[in-house]
């Protein structure tokens, strides 16, 4: 499993670009999840285009794609997500499986981060296929904490994932604002293209909007690689996925649900392993990796 992080770096007039940014940002979101597609054939975007744009470049440019292959889509979604759910997924193409009852799934999923927020992105090591088959323990972890502007990216057709509030703040559960982006080969029916209508501000539709040239450089990657590794003596999933004062799962997994959804024991997660991260470690490490190791001594599932 690779999970890639990396800080977008405004390259000139960082505060008026961020300004732009966030406020077209904010007008899309309005507090509700909002789907498109970009268009990456025009000559001119939007600031939020502009960064669409320069990230799938990135990821392109990483993966050896080709960016004017027109059989390559882009969907995006920005909202302010509840960080309090206990749910972990796997992203596909949700209107064509309620529409058609066909399962496609995309070959990357990135998020970017417009706020600081001690509420982690959780990744796992479990697929469809190893938790079916029963073998998806001693699973490694990956943790994420969102910063301004700071980016991830894996395989989200593949590895359960989900926002979760491992410190328990309930004064910020329904802050973590995110644009998340699903990268496909293979169109989109159901998914509209990046225009004005999704702005549901008035006021702001019809406001001047800055337009700049998608080729023009303003946004670029600073890879990130400092990652505290985590090593615990119990399994992991055990530890989340099962409520061991009962002994009984407590999932709730539907093998033909399209969502595929895990809803995790977050209590018992909280319980085991909220003292291996400190709050202020979270300037200090990009990434928190929890691996099973046979001889560590720490953590055992209480």
């Amino acid at each position: 499993m690779e999970v890639t992080n990396c800080d977008i770096i405004i390259k000139e007039d960082k505060n008026n670009i961020l300004k732009i940014l966030l406020d077209e940002f904010d007008n899309i979101n309005e507090k509700t999840k909002v789907y498109f597609c970009l268009d990456k054939n025009k000559d001119e975007f939007t600031i939020i285009e502009k960064l669409i744009y320069d990230i799938v470049v990135y990821h392109f440019k990483r993966l050896k794609l080709d960016i004017n292959d027109d059989s390559y889509h882009i969907e995006c979604w920005t909202h302010y997500r509840s960080c309090n759910g206990y749910n972990l997924h796997i992203d596909v193409d949700e209107p064509e499986y309620k529409n058609n009852n066909m399962l496609y799934l995309p070959f990357l999923t990135t998020l970017t981060y417009f706020n600081d927020i001690p509420n982690p992105t959780m990744i796992t090591g479990v697929t469809d296929e190893n938790f079916s088959n029963d073998v998806y323990l001693n699973s490694d972890i990956y943790l994420t904490f969102p910063k301004m502007l700071k980016h991830i990216s894996f395989e989200g057709n593949k590895y359960f994932h989900g926002a979760v509030n491992i410190f328990n703040d309930v004064d910020i559960i329904n802050k973590r604002y995110i644009l998340g982006m699903n990268l496909w080969k293979r169109p989109l029916a159901y998914v509209e293209k990046y225009n004005f209508n999704l702005y549901k501000n008035s006021r702001y539709s019809f406001k001047n909007v800055f337009l700049i040239n998608k080729d023009y450089e303003i946004f670029d990657f600073d890879e990130k690689k400092k990652t505290k590794e985590i090593k615990v003596n119990k399994l992991l999933l055990e530890c989340i996925l099962m409520d061991n004062s009962v002994d009984t799962t407590v999932l709730n997994y539907e093998k033909n649900d399209f969502i595929r959804s895990l809803n995790i024991d977050i209590e018992n997660f909280k319980k085991n392993f909220i003292g291996l991260i400190d709050k202020s470690e979270l300037e200090v490490y990009d990434v928190f990796k929890i691996v099973y190791e046979e001889d560590s001594n720490k953590s055992d599932c209480l």
